[in-house]
């Protein structure tokens, strides 16, 4: 590929492996700036302080091309509509944000399609306040913030929106959008839940298969809502399974988390289909339903305690364009602290079958914690 491809985004390491093992030459720009990413890419990090109001005037410093963003930019679109005025976005637009990240006009979308919805409101009066609601933040990524609404939650208005709690198994659909319609890619499940997190994002396995009408459901879900808000290029749908239906519970519209664990179990590049859907001359891949089954996980790993990473430590060196996935990723740069209940680093695993590839990834998740326990700065 001829230009550069920008990537921005709170991570972006993902999305950069992708774009390598499709033949882009991405950019990087984001909060870390981890050891992998710096490696695999030209990458530059962003002071926290300075995020996201700072990353239209970096990305004009960058060489031209297009640009795409990972999670959490969602919540900025008038930065994203700012970088979108001086370089061809392979993303969706801010407008077009603020329609799909509005919970009711997303709810009346799905309704008026008679799919599942679930039931949401913006002001908690006459809710009960035992747990079978959400208090879910507008602006939000990863599950973060979101707690059973126990009737004192109350933040500043405009800030949550509530949503009816359902029970079931944490799933996420990848589509690909293109001229008002959506591919279902596949399907994956979502391990959720952490001590000061209740809904906080763990990690992703699969893919895995639905029951048929469960797909179709959920295929049709990702159409309407395509053609609803003008979805274009990859977008996910996290949803609740329970007895036989897929309830969705929120839109993700860009590359999501799974995207890499797809990729990894299937062997294709996505990011060929999602620059297809904006016009780049480049040959996509079919959809990965009906290819051979095999099984990846991903696991982020947090930190229990305060800990840094040895000034003398050096982690091995992957390549990023392999199909397979690298054991660990993400990696933080030696001599860097974290804190308590931080994401650390993320492993990733790919087997034969799905029982096989949990195995692996729970050993060596045990054994990453014990390693982080070493590096622990709770007694100096």
């Amino acid at each position: 590929m001829s230009a550069p491809l920008l990537i921005l985004g709170a991570s972006v390491r993902a999305l950069a492996s992708s774009a390598l093992r499709a033949g882009f030459d991405p950019v990087a720009v984001d909060l870390f700036a981890d050891d992998d990413l710096a490696a695999s890419c030209p990458a530059r990090r962003v002071d926290p302080a300075a995020y996201p109001a700072d990353l239209p005037r970096i990305a004009a410093e960058c060489p031209p091309g297009p640009w795409m963003y990972t999670g959490a930019l969602e919540n900025h679109p008038g930065v994203i509509d700012r970088i979108a005025a001086d370089r061809p976005l392979w993303g969706v637009d801010g407008p077009t944000l603020r329609r799909v990240r509005d919970p009711i006009a997303l709810a009346d979308a799905l309704r008026r399609a008679r799919l599942p919805a679930l039931d949401v409101a913006l002001d908690p009066d006459g809710l009960p306040p035992d747990g079978t609601w959400l208090v879910k933040p507008i602006r939000s990524a990863a599950g973060a913030g979101i707690r059973p609404f126990l009737g004192s939650e109350r933040g500043p208005t405009g800030s949550a929106y509530f949503q009816r709690f359902q029970p079931g198994k944490s799933g996420s659909a990848l589509f690909v959008g293109e001229n008002g319609s959506a591919r279902l890619v596949g399907v994956t499940r979502q391990r959720i839940g952490r001590v000061g997190s209740p809904f906080g994002y763990l990690g992703s396995e699969g893919p895995i298969w639905p029951p048929v009408a469960m797909r179709a459901q959920l295929g049709r879900t990702g159409s309407t809502l395509a053609e609803a808000f003008g979805l274009r290029g990859l977008f996910g749908v996290d949803f609740v399974a329970d007895g036989g239906i897929a309830w969705p519970t929120e839109v993700n519209p860009r590359y999501t988390a799974s995207v890499e664990v797809i990729e990894y179990a299937t062997g294709l590049a996505l990011l060929r289909e999602h620059a297809r859907a904006f016009g780049a001359g480049v040959e996509g891949h079919g959809t990965c339903l009906d290819s051979d089954r095999r099984f990846a996980c991903k696991v982020v790993v947090f930190a229990d305690r305060d800990g840094t990473v040895p000034a003398s430590h050096r982690w091995p060196r992957f390549d990023p364009t392999s199909p397979e996935p690298p054991p660990v990723a993400d990696l933080p740069a030696p001599g860097s602290s974290f804190r308590a209940g931080q994401p650390v680093l993320t492993l990733l695993e790919r087997a034969e079958d799905a029982r096989d590839c949990r195995r692996r990834i729970a050993r060596r998740l045990r054994g990453w914690r014990e390693i982080l326990a070493g590096w622990s700065t709770l007694d100096d």
